[in-house]
């Protein structure tokens, strides 16, 4: 028990330390150097218009992890397609999570490398990466604002209709409604004021409001009861058909994926085995117990 919260600590301050170096990058970028805006734009700078709307992210040979020592994932080959969702299912700890913050740059490759449209996402103006990709943690942070403007963390320009849009199509209708002062209702630091599955539904309104063409989601129906949480699954599953969007998402759950174009299944540190949710279910022995904890449980 005395070392129990380790791992996590460790895991968050290696997100810690990176965000603050985006952080003083952005405070150093806010007072430019009055020379530097004398001269003319470098020509081989890397640009949004660099990155065609229709660009795939691509993971080639990827191997990922906290330290090159002890790598989580290895040789890993995955595309992302707008219009196309995808699910990346395991057991706890069998590294899904790691490669999701892989695919979102918010974590460099130990080997192999990471592309949208070509170009190694690495090299992208971080402006660019947030517009392009989006990440959705499970523990990401709820501030001690109001709903609204937890909501426009991805996407300052967010109007209070399309917030409001947003809080519905994921359930919280109900909620919004019960609210003091509706979206201007002020919510505890840390999310302290909501449920868990309350702070999910918010965690992905916030998601369906970025304007990036991937979205990257952690266990979207963590803390929601079985039937809810397939629901929200499918309706997650779903957008890629309705938004032109590419959704990958990380679940131990697998019985709502049928609508998923593909499942990626991570065991023993490689993606062990790749298809439709119903391939696997005739072929997978692992992926057929994985739905038969899962009916057992309800």
């Amino acid at each position: 028990e005395a070392v129990s919260g380790l791992p996590a600590a460790a895991a968050q301050v290696y997100r810690s330390r990176a965000a603050a170096v985006r952080i003083v990058d952005l405070l150093d970028r806010a007072e430019p150097d009055p020379e530097d805006d004398a001269a003319p734009p470098s020509s081989s700078a890397p640009h949004r218009e660099a990155v065609p709307p229709t660009a795939a992210l691509r993971a080639n040979g990827l191997t990922c992890g906290w330290s090159a020592r002890r790598p989580v994932v290895e040789d890993v080959d995955l595309t992302l397609t707008p219009g196309r969702s995808t699910a990346i299912v395991g057991v706890s700890g069998a590294g899904k999570t790691t490669l999701l913050a892989t695919l979102a740059g918010l974590l460099p490759p130990i080997a192999g490398t990471v592309e949208v449209g070509g170009v190694p996402l690495g090299a992208l103006p971080r402006t660019a990466i947030a517009e392009t990709v989006a990440f959705i943690a499970e523990d990401a942070h709820v501030f001690a604002t109001t709903v609204l403007e937890n909501l426009r963390v991805a996407n300052g320009r967010a109007t209070p209709q399309e917030a409001t849009a947003a809080l519905r199509s994921t359930g919280l209708s109900e909620w919004l409604e019960g609210l003091p002062d509706g979206l201007d209702t002020l919510l505890g630091p840390g999310g302290s004021t909501v449920s868990g599955g309350e702070r999910r539904r918010l965690l992905l309104a916030r998601a369906l409001l970025s304007p990036a063409r991937f979205l990257l989601l952690d266990e979207p129906g963590e803390h929601l009861d079985p039937d809810s949480a397939d629901r929200l699954m499918s309706l997650v599953l779903g957008l890629p058909r309705e938004t032109g969007r590419a959704v990958a998402i990380v679940t131990h759950r697998v019985g709502a994926l049928g609508q998923a174009d593909e499942v990626a299944m991570v065991d023993d540190r490689h993606l062990a085995a790749r298809g439709t949710h119903s391939h696997l279910a005739a072929t997978s022995q692992a992926y057929c117990a994985a739905l038969a904890a899962e009916e057992a449980d309800r």
